[in-house]
């Protein structure tokens, strides 16, 4: 049967993916785009549940066909991403990187990114946002509800057809009782997760099967024009991504979404022109080819970019993505989907040759960790510093449960102990992750010297609003223990940059702080600070303070990296009046502290200093992300 033409439907979608597009590109413009994604899930349950049941209730519904239909409708298109993704990824992707990729590509085929972006990171993240398949989650989602929803309905009103609405009823209440209580455990998980999701098809579903207008005109005209204006206007509200406001605009998208098609769908004229423009058909009918082409697009400009260029990067990837979109449709989808004469057998056979294909790519990939003969050696040694971190001890006792007990913590076989592996004690390191970065530095230093130290895992010294660490007495019992050990040397490293000065550019992870927050911040590092310190050198011990080391608005190992893959000028860092300028009051703060008791400040910049930051040094980068230190660099402190 042949799938009657809805132009709103188009316009509708050229909304959401121009939402989701937008967000992507500039998040900070558009901070409730991403509800876009909802939008679409609602056209979806209402477009398959308007063709399931008119085709059931014909007697022409064939599950064959209609999977051969689904497969004709997503898969090429798909694949066509998938290559160029790898292809681009090949160039420019570090080979751990490029490793995740091809887990995510498998993930996608086998239909489970969602679960696999769950159990790994929040979309809302940074590292989340740096794959460039991320956004098959929700085409996973889809596929899973298509696999069991359309054999319910179908069974169901072959034999009990007055019950199908009470059991849509039934779905529906469980999915959103499923997503308020995962929702509540852990947001960033419920995000991906399809029980979370089935209940926003489901409501397509609904009011495809019924949904009774207003009988009153106008009341239609009003309950369908203010749908209309929320759609429009929500996208525009900041969000907070981490609380219950996540979940009340989606209620609220998800639910003006079908009243405005249930209102157009009932011979609204007035809607159907407004949705039916040429412009939003236009790129309505891109929809699907827009959805899958920007977003890889948009990651791999941020490789290639920084933070002042990033913007122009961005705005070229969407007109990039409009092309590229506009050539698969007319070139790929449209000849597959509605010229070319297919039996089912070839449909299924060749879509599961080329799953098969790209499976054993990604075998092949996982097996040679992210083929790293792809990069001459020099480009290699670059991106060596990305791994570092990943299962080393440093990363082992950052995660370990927060403890004061150091002389627990320094035995022999746990990783929170440096140097020496016998022995008692000559210093501790305490801090946040940028201490676990001066670490092997540190490790060479006491070495060296005969001495042994110990790290103290996850409580800092310091209580961060932003950092969810129910440490309580933990912190008071840390300084004691130290004070009655035996070791002389108390070490501190945090981000002081970050507590006073809030987020660089690059980051989403904390908020924006005006001047006088700044001052107030800086003037709570120095009290806070001044009572460890009259602690620790009125205890007879020493204090060492090491700075925050110059932060690069971009990730180093990647675009230095990349760089050099592509034969282009390596990036510069910042200037070190930049930096100065950056860090000036918590550097204040912290050698007042000094003065005032005796304290020593060692400050890692000297290794930086240039006209402007280097960015590596002897080949190898000193960085292994923007602001923590590789090996190589922590060595040099």
């Amino acid at each position: 049967m042949k799938d009657q033409y809805l132009s709103y439907i188009d316009g509708l979608r050229a909304l959401a993916v121009t939402y989701v597009v937008l967000f992507h590109a500039f998040p900070l413009v558009f901070p409730g785009g991403f509800l876009g994604v909802d939008i679409f899930f609602v056209i979806s349950g209402f477009l398959i549940g308007r063709q399931i049941v008119t085709e059931i209730r014909s007697g022409t519904f064939s599950f064959i066909h209609f999977y051969m239909r689904r497969i004709r409708r997503l898969f090429p298109a798909l694949f066509v991403v998938y290559i160029a993704t790898l292809i681009v990824g090949g160039l420019i992707l570090p080979p751990s990187e490029f490793s995740a990729l091809t887990l995510t590509l498998r993930a996608s085929l086998l239909l489970v990114s969602n679960f696999h972006f769950a159990n790994r990171t929040g979309y809302f993240d940074e590292d989340g946002s740096a794959s460039p398949l991320l956004h098959t989650w929700s085409l996973s989602v889809e596929e899973q509800f298509y696999l069991v929803v359309p054999i319910i309905i179908y069974f169901v009103m072959k034999h009990r057809p007055s019950w199908l609405i009470c059991i849509i009823y039934l779905l529906f209440l469980l999915s959103i009782i499923s997503s308020l209580l995962s929702f509540h455990r852990n947001p960033e998980k419920a995000f991906f997760l399809t029980h979370a999701r089935v209940w926003e098809i489901l409501l397509g579903i609904y009011i495809a099967m019924y949904s009774p207008p207003p009988r009153i005109s106008a009341l239609r005209s009003f309950v369908g024009g203010a749908a209309l204006i929320v759609i429009l206007t929500l996208v525009f509200i900041p969000i907070d991504h981490l609380s219950t406001d996540i979940q009340i605009k989606t209620f609220v998208i998800c639910g003006a979404t079908a009243l405005l098609i249930s209102s157009v769908n009932h011979s609204s004229s007035q809607f159907i022109s407004i949705l039916s423009h040429r412009y939003l058909l236009s790129v309505g009918k891109l929809s699907y080819p827009l959805y899958l082409w920007h977003w890889p697009l948009i990651v791999y400009a941020r490789h290639l970019s920084t933070p002042e260029t990033l913007s122009y990067w961005n705005a070229s990837a969407i007109i990039i993505s409009l092309v590229l979109a506009e050539a698969t449709r007319r070139f790929i989808e449209n000849p597959i989907r509605f010229e070319m004469k297919l039996t089912a057998k070839q449909v299924y056979s060749t879509s599961g040759l080329f799953c098969s294909v790209l499976l054993l790519f990604t075998l092949l990939s996982e097996a040679t960790k992210g083929f790293p003969s792809r990069f001459p050696a020099d480009v290699r040694e670059i991106f060596a510093s990305l791994d570092e971190w990943r299962s080393s001890a440093r990363l082992k006792c950052l995660s370990s449960p927060p403890a004061a007990d150091l002389e627990k913590l320094s035995s022999r076989d746990s990783p929170c102990r440096i140097g020496h592996a016998d022995g008692k004690i000559d210093l501790v390191l305490w801090g946040d992750s940028h201490a676990a970065s001066f670490r092997p530095g540190l490790e060479l230093w006491l070495r060296k010297n005969g001495l042994a130290g110990v790290a103290v895992p996850s409580c800092m010294p310091l209580e961060l609003p932003w950092v969810r660490n129910d440490c309580g007495t933990t912190r008071d019992n840390i300084l004691e223990s130290f004070l009655i050990s035996d070791a002389m040397v108390l070490v501190i490293a945090m981000r002081w940059n970050h507590i006073v000065e809030g987020r660089m550019p690059n980051e989403r992870s904390a908020q924006f702080k005006n001047e006088f927050e700044k001052s107030e911040s800086a003037k709570k590092l120095y009290e806070d600070l001044k009572v460890i310190a009259d602690r620790v050198v009125g205890g007879g011990k020493r204090l060492v303070f090491i700075l925050t080391v110059p932060e690069i608005s971009f990730h180093v190992p990647d675009r230095v990296g990349a760089s050099l893959a592509l034969g282009l000028e390596a990036p510069r860092g910042p200037s070190v009046a930049e930096v100065l300028k950056r860090r000036s009051r918590s550097v204040d703060a912290i050698y007042r502290v000094a003065s005032a008791t005796g304290a020593l400040v060692i400050d890692p910049i000297e290794i930086f200093s240039a006209d402007r930051c280097a960015l590596t040094k002897d080949g190898r980068a000193l960085y292994f992300d923007h602001h923590h230190l590789s090996i190589h660099a922590a060595s040099l402190v």
